[in-house]
């Protein structure tokens, strides 16, 4: 009876695995559909779809986070939505602890905030720009 339920789970087992519409690829490990029972136009919506995804990868890899410690008025006005005023104000309330001090202390309006969170880090800044502004972040060797 014990052979019989172990043959009747490995064949269960087997079947779940071979038949699975889905595998990864060997190389990168990403997880791809099992296009051999799909129509053309399903395979092409499927590489269409591959596509956007790398270059979504792409251009998030490229993006360079803007110090919110450290960074000029010139780097500052080039994020979405920031001018001068909230540029200034922005370097005013120097030094942040984490970006979220800039909605929480209402340095900048929240809409702003929203836009802006994923390319700004709260670091600590560069010793040249330390150095600057020895009043805020101290003296650095």
């Amino acid at each position: 009876m014990k052979f019989v339920f172990a043959a009747f789970v490995s064949a269960f087992l087997f079947s779940c695995l071979a038949f699975h519409p889905v595998w990864a690829d060997e190389e990168s490990g990403d997880v791809k559909p099992n296009t051999t029972h799909l129509t053309n136009e399903q395979k092409a919506h499927f590489a269409k779809k591959a596509k956007e995804e790398q270059a979504k990868k792409k251009a998030t890899a490229k993006i360079k986070l803007v110090n919110l410690n450290g960074a000029s008025i010139a780097e500052l006005k080039k994020l979405p939505g920031v001018g001068d005023k909230e540029a200034l104000q922005i370097i005013g309330g120097r030094p942040y602890g984490s970006k979220a001090w800039l909605q929480t202390r209402g340095v900048i309006d929240p809409v702003i905030y929203q836009g802006i969170k994923s390319l700004v880090v709260a670091g600590v800044p560069s010793k040249e720009d330390a150095a600057k502004m020895p009043e805020v972040f101290g003296k650095r060797k």
